[in-house]
């Protein structure tokens, strides 16, 4: 199962800066503060705290994941589709 990282986005509105990322799945934003009270790199280390616990934990199997795995590990290993692909060539 591939691991996730992200980072998220931090984007000046209104006269506040705005942090973007996603959470299983669906978007998230919350006001960090007034642009003219932080820096953008500020802003950053902020959201940088809120995806810290997003990025430390690992990501919930789903059905994709679980058929990839019955296809790499049963599937291809099967000596019976070896013989298949042989009569099919």
């Amino acid at each position: 199962m591939r691991r996730r990282y992200q980072k998220g986005t931090v984007k000046p509105v209104k006269g506040n800066w705005i942090a973007q990322w996603r959470e299983n799945g669906q978007k998230r934003k919350r006001t960090l503060g007034r642009v003219s009270k932080m820096t953008k790199s500020e802003a950053g280390a902020k959201l940088a705290e809120i995806v810290r616990p997003i990025n430390a934990r690992g990501q919930d199997p789903t059905p994709d994941t679980a058929f990839g795995m019955f296809v790499t590990t049963v599937y291809v290993l099967s000596p019976e589709v070896e013989t298949i692909n042989h009569y099919v060539q």
